[in-house]
């Protein structure tokens, strides 16, 4: 499985990943090590979390796009931005985004799912 390439390309802890999809930290480890394998729900909660199709995480498939819609990633980034220890990942250039920064782009993010959503 490709869990240890999404992990460190979006600059996350395993504990944050085992957290967000509610699995202990070292069942999370064993999934990355390949020392173990997860049911079909759990399968899809990294595949939802990392926003990739199962099979790409299967090694079937070498596209990351998952049929997901648009309003699925944004409803997690909002979601993302809500979350304190998920605030701290958030930057521009390099440069870590304030609070208030934060919050005025989860507004405009919310509007635009609302217009997406009414299309």
């Amino acid at each position: 499985m490709r869990l240890r390439y999404l992990r460190k390309s979006k600059k996350l802890t395993q504990e944050e990943v085992a957290r967000a999809i509610g699995i202990p930290r070292t069942t999370y480890t064993g999934y990355e090590n390949g020392n173990r394998e997860p049911d079909f729900e759990t399968l899809q909660k990294l595949a939802d979390f990392y926003n990739v199709s199962a099979d790409y995480l299967l090694g079937r498939d070498h596209s990351q796009s998952s049929s997901d819609t648009l309003e699925f990633d944004i409803k997690s980034l909002i979601d993302a931005m809500k979350d304190p220890e998920m605030r701290k990942k958030f930057t521009y250039d390099g440069r870590e985004l304030s609070g208030k920064q934060i919050q005025r782009m989860s507004k405009i993010l919310e509007l635009f799912s609302d217009d997406y959503v009414e299309d």
